[in-house]
């Protein structure tokens, strides 16, 4: 493992793959804080994962500060970006942080970034409040729908159930 690798974890022990795991985490510079610390003799056969704060990370491609790091397709402990538009819901669960800034090019094509790790634990809550909004809008509409066709199209209210309400006539 090296510093500013992405690895996945699973049951606990970390992996380099990053397919399927429980969470994606990177692999620490700097760590200030060490939890379940390794008996001495042992470190080599540990590695540090940073838990909160920021690391640096090696990126493939555009980055840009406030985008989400995922790993890439490769498994190869390299970072793509994200922007938060264009994320999908199943995409949340591989964050492993988000850009603070950009670091510099390593070389073409690859960039160290600074990553917060631990702080975006709500952004997935902000994405399903606004489907929940879209969600009752659309059953609004099709509440609205059903009735323009309950009242034009014969014998629909009767098949389908719907009650259309009564026109008060004053």
């Amino acid at each position: 493992f090296t510093e500013g690798e992405l690895v996945g974890v699973q049951h606990g022990f970390v992996t380099k793959n990053t397919w399927g795991v429980e969470k994606i985490m990177i692999v620490s510079t700097n760590p200030i804080v060490l939890g379940n610390m390794p008996q001495q003799d042992d470190e080599k056969n540990n590695v540090k994962i940073a838990f909160m704060g920021q690391v640096p990370v090696k990126v493939i491609g555009e980055v840009n500060p406030g985008d989400y790091i995922l790993p890439n397709m490769l498994g190869n402990g390299f970072g793509v970006a994200v922007n938060p538009d264009k994320m999908k819901t199943r995409d949340y669960k591989k964050v492993a942080g988000v850009v603070w800034s950009v670091m510099g090019e390593i070389t073409p094509g690859i960039n160290l970034v600074n990553v917060a790790v631990g702080i975006n634990t709500n952004d997935l809550s902000d994405v399903v409040s606004k489907q929940e909004e879209e969600i009752q809008a659309l059953r609004s509409e099709m509440t609205e729908l059903t009735m323009v066709l309950a009242k034009l199209v014969p014998g629909y209210a009767e098949e389908t159930g719907v009650a259309i309400p009564s026109e008060s006539h004053e």
